[in-house]
């Protein structure tokens, strides 16, 4: 399972239609890091994609956690957000176990 990262390189090409000219994204190349299924780091490197392989291989997903017992005023869950990740496609499980190890608290993981 990859966890994407910084953008490291734009590619684009110009076309003109409609006596204007557009700018499209033909390339990005995407740091990432390489996980196993238990969750321990695998390796590291960067990757190139197309706009269209891009949504089709990968997901962008906001994930929330809530510690088992903290409640707002309603009594219900209060989630905290820990942020917006671009994962691999089918990588939900062990972002799940790796998320759990990084915040010890972490008793449900949501991805929004």
């Amino acid at each position: 399972m990859k966890i994407y990262g910084k953008e490291l390189g734009r590619w684009t090409s110009e076309e003109y239609r409609n006596n204007r000219y557009f700018t499209k994204v033909v390339q990005r190349e995407l740091a990432y890091t390489e996980y196993r299924e238990d969750g321990s780091l695998k390796q590291t490197g960067s990757e190139d994609f197309t706009p269209e392989r891009l949504k089709q291989d990968t997901e962008e997903k906001w994930i929330w956690i809530w510690d088992g017992q903290k409640r707002n005023a309603g009594g219900h869950k209060w989630w905290e957000c820990i942020g917006c990740y671009r994962i691999s496609k089918g990588g939900r499980k062990v972002m799940e176990k790796i998320i759990k190890a990084k915040y010890n608290d972490a008793y449900m993981v949501q991805f929004r």
